[in-house]
């Protein structure tokens, strides 16, 4: 006999996702927590452009979110990932002309929207997973401005398109890759619920600072 699942039975059982994704992830980020404040100093006295195809596969924000855009574009549109890499070439330009935001708080910020974007993939507009994960974008930019805030123009100018191509690039690859492998029955949330639980992992380190 079939039973069909009740809608506080299924509330529950996301519940339960949601802590156990928040306690993992929470411990995951204890055991890598070196890699969380990788955005200090200034990498650009290496080279603008080596520097910006570079950094996107430094640290575990960047990673992540640039994975998670990928991922959640399999799923609904490329557009998701133009929207990103333009979004955070906003926030990083932004910064430069003088936005004031607390770094970590940014960062935070980013890895919560986009993880929540993924757990209501399939159920909400792809308007709204557009405009939420530009926000995430916007965060995710914004800090990257210390980075080059010093060098010279011309830096800056190879550092912000080396960066943004790269992201495009990654993102493109990680969909594709996503389409490939992943069947399109299987939604979302589990990815998104381990990103949240990301999310709070830098925003108790913001919390804390």
């Amino acid at each position: 006999m079939n039973q069909s699942i009740s809608p506080k039975s299924h509330s529950l059982s996301r519940l339960v996702w949601i802590s156990v994704g928040i306690v993992i992830s929470l411990l995951m980020g204890g055991i890598f927590k070196p890699m969380l404040a990788h955005h200090g100093g200034d990498i650009t006295t290496i080279n603008g452009v080596w520097a910006g195809i570079a950094h996107p596969l430094m640290g575990l924000d960047h990673v992540t979110l640039i994975a998670a855009v990928g991922l959640l574009a399999a799923r609904k549109t490329g557009s998701l990932i133009w929207a990103f890499a333009a979004s955070a070439l906003m926030g990083l330009t932004f910064s430069l002309l003088g936005l004031q935001i607390p770094s970590a708080w940014a960062v935070a910020i980013a890895l919560l929207l986009v993880g929540a974007v993924l757990t209501q993939a399939e159920t909400v507009v792809t308007v709204l997973l557009v405009v939420g994960v530009a926000i995430a974008g916007f965060c995710h930019g914004y800090p990257h401005a210390a980075l080059i805030k010093t060098v010279p123009s011309s830096t800056q100018v190879n550092f912000l398109l080396s960066f943004t191509l790269t992201q495009l690039t990654l993102g493109y690859m990680i969909c594709g890759i996503t389409r490939w492998l992943l069947p399109p029955n299987i939604n979302l949330v589990l990815p998104g619920l381990g990103i949240c639980g990301i999310g709070v992992v830098y925003l108790s380190s913001a919390y804390l600072l």
